[in-house]
């Protein structure tokens, strides 16, 4: 389950269509670092050398041709994070107090991100409203939200799984659980949320190239 979120709007900058020319953001999302481009980076390269998506690069860059960019040119970068980790989710304000919930993030074998959503203690859903479950949702800036309905494999425990088809997490990606009414797709407030920062790198571990 994926829904689209807005993009992050930016200041215009002025080109001709010929000659586009770099024109750096005026501040970068949370969870990205202002990367400047050395000598002989493409798009593709500092995605892959970070190990991030090149969507998320160009969703969230003011690029008039993303196959054009330039040395010294400062384009915002998400921050890589570290695989496995595990997080604690927090609960809301009107969250009951004896709730609890954490996020594992993983990669597979196959070079996939996964995020494993994990919510204890829950109470029935209908206690916030009309709702027959929850759901467990990942939002990653410019790119939308991704959601999976948590099952109880145990008893007060219920678990979700997402496998995503690109290396989209980042530190700043949000991990949220709410109620949902799984008739009408309508959704309940936040119980349990938290980003991925804790599992950043370091922004100035970039490998080498090659």
């Amino acid at each position: 389950m994926k829904k689209k979120i807005p993009k992050k709007q930016y200041h215009k900058c002025p080109h001709k269509p010929h000659k586009p020319k770099p024109c750096p953001p005026t501040e970068c999302p949370e969870g990205f670092f202002r990367y400047t481009v050395r000598p002989g980076d493409t798009i593709f390269f500092i995605a892959r050398r970070l190990g991030v998506d090149q969507g998320l690069i160009i969703a969230n860059n003011p690029l008039p041709d993303p196959s054009l960019i330039f040395p010294g040119q400062v384009l915002c970068v998400p921050i890589p994070i570290s695989f496995p980790c595990t997080v604690e989710l927090l609960p809301l304000p009107e969250t009951p107090p004896t709730i609890r919930g954490e996020v594992l993030v993983e990669r597979t074998v196959t070079g996939q991100h996964q995020a494993t959503i994990t919510a204890r203690n829950l109470v029935p859903p209908s206690v916030f409203g009309d709702f027959d479950a929850y759901v467990g949702e990942v939002a990653i800036e410019g790119i939308g939200v991704f959601g999976v309905v948590l099952t109880e494999p145990q008893t007060n425990i219920q678990v979700g799984f997402i496998t995503f088809p690109r290396p989209v997490l980042y530190a700043g990606a949000v991990v949220t659980v709410r109620p949902i009414n799984t008739q009408t797709a309508v959704e309940g407030p936040p119980i349990l949320q938290r980003d991925l920062s804790q599992c950043a790198r370091p922004v100035d571990f970039i490998p080498p190239k090659g």
